[in-house]
């Protein structure tokens, strides 16, 4: 499996020198090409970005041909619809799924109803939640005090400033917004997965139905600690995982 994402930080575009109004433009391009160098030997590409005007054959091959599978990480309709039109799968943030598109379930039915009205009827949809099992509701409240601990602390490197936020991704002012004004109690199933066994399994279950065919877990978030951490995964494999088996 190969994934990317085009990146929300201008820090890390800055860094190289590259201007971060382009990287949607830099970035569909470089998936082309990435795709391209995967599944054919001895090609060439001409592009806006990147130019490869003698043969080459990137070393090694892949063993799954053409290419293994790819998976753009999409936040706005934008990517949904590159992303589909040019055969790949997506992973969605199940948060900014919701916002974007009005629950996970719209945007995993949009995706694959573009997919499929350009050719790709099996492209695939993954998604990632913030998990945490909680026995109560003082534990499941720690939990949603993390996770939003964590999420208004990255949003620093969100364009927050309709003012200044490029166009091709002022769709994050009202994300920053939407974060800043949240309580840890307004954080639901939209954005995590919590509760006892029993109810965690029924999440998951209701987000498969919703045409997910895998699920990335946060564990370790809002400066949880290694060792529950730890103990946190090992109570998911034994009483959450088995009823995916």
């Amino acid at each position: 499996m190969y994934s990317a994402g085009r990146g929300y930080d201008a820090r890390e575009y800055e860094a190289f020198g590259v201007p971060f109004a382009e990287s949607r433009g830099m970035f569909d391009e470089g998936m082309l090409l990435v795709r391209k160098a995967m599944a054919e030997e001895g090609f060439t590409f001409e592009g806006k970005y990147w130019q490869i005007r003698e043969p080459i054959t990137v070393l090694p091959r892949p063993i799954q041909l053409p290419h293994p599978p790819i998976y753009v990480a999409a936040f706005s309709r934008p990517t949904v619809e590159f992303a589909a039109r040019n055969g790949f799968n997506v992973i969605f943030a199940s948060f900014a799924a919701a916002m974007m598109f009005g629950s996970l379930a719209e945007a995993t039915a949009e995706f694959k109803r573009l997919a499929a009205e350009a050719g790709h009827p099996d492209s695939r949809a993954m998604c990632s939640y913030f998990f945490g099992m909680a026995d109560n509701a003082a534990e499941e409240l720690a939990f949603k005090q993390r996770v939003l601990f964590y999420l208004q602390s990255v949003t620093p490197a969100f364009p927050g400033d309709p003012a200044t936020a490029p166009p091709h991704i002022a769709y994050f002012v009202e994300i920053v917004r939407t974060l800043m004004a949240m309580k840890p109690e307004s954080l639901g199933e939209r954005s995590v997965v919590t509760g006892n066994a029993e109810r965690c399994i029924a999440q998951l279950k209701a987000i498969e139905a919703a045409g997910i065919e895998e699920v990335i877990l946060y564990f370790n978030v809002g400066a949880y600690p290694h060792a529950d951490t730890m103990r946190m995964m090992h109570r998911f494999a034994h009483e959450v995982a088995p009823a995916f088996a």
